[in-house]
């Protein structure tokens, strides 16, 4: 009995360690697996043929994320194992579309048939002189509800053919009305919309700074106090780390720029010689000061280790300036 009872709790530990090796073994994927991102673009100098591709996976694939530009549309798939979370679903649905009129053209051929049996059954039982009478008869009830189909078919035909017409025109008036605007047309509209929100945006925040003048001294003393001044130091190093760890690691930029006027030309490029040291040296662009240009492709890729950003996360948590000035700012009233 006690052999027995050995044995059974034998296979229990054994159990309870291959649960928690397996447990061990996912948390470490976890940690020590990076997720990595891509970025592709390319362009020939014409903002229509902006072609851009991102994807992040990670664990080999096994969760994978892509997201596309291509010929004015985009498009994004979401894949976790082999299941695909929104193009499947897509698919299910056409092909559900698509098997409706194949089951109604089968209905309608099992109906025929029932009918083809029936009229051959009562032929049979009728006598050969009622027969031939009946069949005079049938074939011009036939002929009748035939052209009662067609004449019916016809008007349906001319009503329908009318309705669509009359759509057609109307959506041909309303794309008269509204023409689709150029995509760099577009462009600007979206950077503009996004520059007013910027500005609404800096307006609130100088309607709270306009709030705050009554409240001084509170901010001051806020911000002189010795252990928020040491919690703003550590969160300023924490996000340099982050910033260093999360930046890519290869960079490639090839490219051709020109904006007609040189003097434009002269300040893209005095902007993008300030990113000339974050981008690395892979980086290669050509100007034009006479022609309308914008030409090349950009590669990027990096990775980005779970550990070290718990590591951050465990850093700012532990921190006793943190956590106090998180309370204060809460315990504020703007």
């Amino acid at each position: 009995m006690l052999h027995i009872l050995l044995l059974i709790l034998k296979w229990i530990g054994i159990v309870l360690a291959v649960f928690l090796l397996l447990v061990l073994l996912l948390i470490n994927l976890g940690l020590f697996v990076p997720v990595r991102y891509r970025a592709d673009a390319s362009c020939q100098n014409d903002i229509e043929t902006l072609e851009a591709e991102f994807e992040l996976s990670w664990m080999w694939k096994l969760f994978f994320l892509t997201a596309c530009w291509k010929k004015g549309k985009a498009d994004m798939k979401i894949r976790i194992g082999w299941k695909y979370l929104f193009s499947e679903e897509k698919e299910g649905k056409s092909e559900e579309k698509i098997e409706v009129p194949e089951e109604k053209e089968e209905n309608d051929l099992q109906k025929e048939k029932e009918e083809q049996k029936f009229l051959k059954e009562q032929k049979e039982s009728l006598p050969p002189e009622k027969t031939n009478r009946s069949l005079l008869e049938n074939n011009v009830q036939e002929q009748a509800e035939k052209r009662e189909c067609r004449q019916e078919k016809t008007e349906f035909g001319i009503d329908k053919e009318e309705e669509e017409k009359e759509s057609f025109t109307a959506d041909r008036r309303k794309a008269g009305g509204r023409k689709k605007k150029p995509l760099w047309d577009r462009l600007k509209e979206k950077i503009s919309e996004w520059i007013e929100s910027c500005k609404s945006f800096w307006r609130k925040i100088l309607a709270i700074g306009r709030n705050l003048r009554g409240k001084k001294e509170q901010i001051e003393s806020f911000l002189t106090d010795a252990s928020h001044r040491r919690a703003f130091c550590s969160l300023k190093r924490e996000v340099r780390r982050f910033l260093g760890h999360v930046s890519p690691k290869d960079v490639k930029i090839v490219g051709k720029i020109g904006l007609e006027d040189p003097y434009m030309t002269g300040q893209a490029l005095a902007v993008l010689g300030m990113l000339f040291p974050f981008l690395g040296e892979n980086t290669v662009i050509v100007p034009d000061f006479e022609n309308k240009v914008l030409e090349g492709s950009v590669h990027i890729e990096g990775k980005i280790h779970n550990f070290r950003m718990l590591a951050i996360l465990w850093r700012l948590i532990k921190d006793r300036d943190v956590r106090k000035i998180i309370i204060d700012i809460k315990k504020l009233k703007w």
